[in-house]
């Protein structure tokens, strides 16, 4: 709750939360835990096996393989199981809210400052005290490794911090962003190690030592990590499982994780396309679909070199595309189209943007024409998944209605050959981020994910206003000026929303609740699940 302060606003719930008055600090006091309707109930209902080990799906090859320290993981997605070694200092909830993590609250007390106040008596498994002093080791380290793949850019805001006590720390940003900073407070970002480990010598990626729930029992390359439960853990009361097992599937072929799942190689898996929800249902597994505003089919473009270098034919293209006709031959109806960065259930969405680039033929003929493009033809990057390739077939004919011939390409490594070399002009690729990330990373210099390398000093205005008014009134009106100035010029090809799918054994899992990862999708809770006798 918000103790006599401005508008706080937590972007993935939709939820805006007013205080008392506009001119006085901010005070987030964090509850204790959010209530998730139609999660399982608590473990009492049913006994626990103590030594219940959940399994989880992961592929633990990809981008270079699985990593244990927070400095040199390639994806943000690595989070998801470093936070069973670290925990975090916040927890965001499923509702968007946070609760208290290794901190014991978190204060904005101006947009430009944050305090923080930690639990009492923490420690890491090596016997080191996780103190003030190791919080701020820890945020410093990441700021120097500046791993611009995976943390957000707000951490280079950092201009100071000041350790107040053993228990009590004081983060000074450069600029006013405390709002959009927040949420690092809950992921990698802030993920704090040992300093004795850390300057030992010995790599945390194969000895990672953290304070969190679990502890890295073994890890064997492309087959299994395997982490038991931490007894020192302050909550080790409350943490249900003896331990976390990953198993190696490849995010390559969703099927592998469907098999895994029927097999009871795994216990619980997101699920990736709509047809692979009926056969586990007919298996007795539990299924949930989540609507998110996190996921999303995605079109990048090159904005920097012919063809997409011309508005009119980034206009054409997205007019060509009829994604009522997607969301009914690919998703079953379950999708809905983009037309900002927000679903049109956000309080965040700007109406006059809805259909903006509603399904036209003719004015899509209309715009090539105009532009000297009749005869539009470029290579497609249409990714690895039957998903994906299903999609680029049904656009590839869609758009040849406009006389668009799309050539659809295959790569080996998306990263590299797309988003780098920069071998196809257009693609399509899944695409998972939340709040202000959805455009950071996809438009702004700096990140992997800006289609050859785009530069636009209006749309970093838009975002720095964005960053800036984050907690105030003027937030929904600076959002809605930068998706319209996103959306009229065509940044990208807007698609479809997806669902989130999760699906699990009920008959072995207990106590099951779902938060956001870095992406906004969201994962299993290991510290609110447990293994059934």
């Amino acid at each position: 709750m918000l103790s006599g302060g401005i508008m706080n606003f937590t972007p993935r719930s939709g939820k805006i939360r007013r205080g008392l008055a506009a001119a006085v600090v901010v005070s987030i006091v964090l509850s204790a835990g959010a209530f998730i309707p139609g999660s399982a109930g608590a473990s009492s209902a049913r006994a626990v096996d103590k030594q219940g080990v959940l399994k989880l799906p992961y592929d633990l090859t990809a981008l270079g393989g699985a990593r244990f320290d927070p400095i040199t993981v390639a994806s943000p997605d690595n989070w998801y199981f470093q936070q069973f070694i670290y925990d975090t200092l916040l927890r965001q909830n499923a509702d968007g809210s946070y609760s208290p993590g290794l901190a014991k609250s978190a204060t904005i007390v101006d947009p430009q400052t944050i305090e923080i106040e930690l639990q009492s008596n923490l420690k890491f498994t090596d016997g080191t005290p996780l103190d003030a002093e190791a919080v701020k080791f820890s945020i410093e380290r990441n700021m120097a490794a500046d791993n611009v793949a995976s943390f957000r850019v707000e951490l280079q805001e950092i201009s100071s911090i000041t350790v107040d006590s053993p228990t009590k720390l004081t983060i000074a940003l450069k600029t006013a962003v405390a709002g959009s900073f927040y949420n690092l407070l809950a992921n990698g970002e802030t993920f704090v190690v040992s300093p004795t480990a850390a300057q030992s010598g010995t790599s945390l990626d194969a000895e990672p030592v953290g304070a969190g729930p679990f502890i890295l029992k073994s890890f064997t390359p492309e087959r299994s990590a395997e982490f038991v439960k931490n007894p020192d853990y302050f909550q080790a009361k409350k943490i249900k499982l003896a331990g976390v097992t990953l198993v190696q599937v490849t995010t390559t072929d969703p099927q592998a994780t469907v098999n895994a799942l029927l097999d009871h190689a795994v216990d619980a898996a997101p699920i990736s396309t709509p047809d692979q929800v009926s056969p586990l249902e007919a298996a007795g597994l539990k299924v949930v679909s989540q609507a998110s505003d996190s996921s999303q089919v995605y079109g990048p473009l090159c904005k920097s070199k012919p063809p997409f270098d011309d508005l009119k034919v980034r206009q054409a293209l997205n007019f060509a595309t009829d994604r009522d006709e997607l969301n009914k031959l690919i998703y079953e109806g379950t999708s809905e189209p983009v037309w900002a960065s927000w679903t049109q259930g956000s309080e965040l969405f700007n109406p006059e943007l809805k259909e903006y680039y509603a399904h036209n033929v003719k004015k899509a003929k209309k715009l090539l024409k105009e532009a000297g493009a009749e005869d539009l033809t470029f290579d497609f990057y249409a990714g690895p998944q039957p998903e994906q390739q299903r999609v680029a077939e049904v656009l590839k004919e869609q758009w040849a209605a406009a006389g668009i011939t799309a050539n659809l390409v295959n790569l080996q490594d998306v990263v590299q050959e797309f988003y780098v070399e920069g071998k196809a002009p257009a693609g399509l690729v899944p695409f998972a981020r939340s709040g202000l990330d959805k455009v950071t990373r996809s438009f702004l210099a700096g990140s992997v994910g800006n289609t050859c390398n785009y530069e636009d000093p209006k749309l970093i205005a838009l975002v720095d206003e964005v960053r800036r008014l984050d907690g105030t009134d003027g937030f929904q009106k600076a959002w809605w000026a930068l998706d319209e100035y996103i959306v009229k010029n065509a940044l990208s090809l807007f698609l479809v929303w997806t669902p989130r799918v999760n699906a699990y054994d009920s008959a072995r899992v207990g106590g099951v609740a779902f938060r956001p990862d870095v992406f906004g999708a969201p994962r299993i809770d290991v510290f609110k699940a447990f293994i059934k006798k």
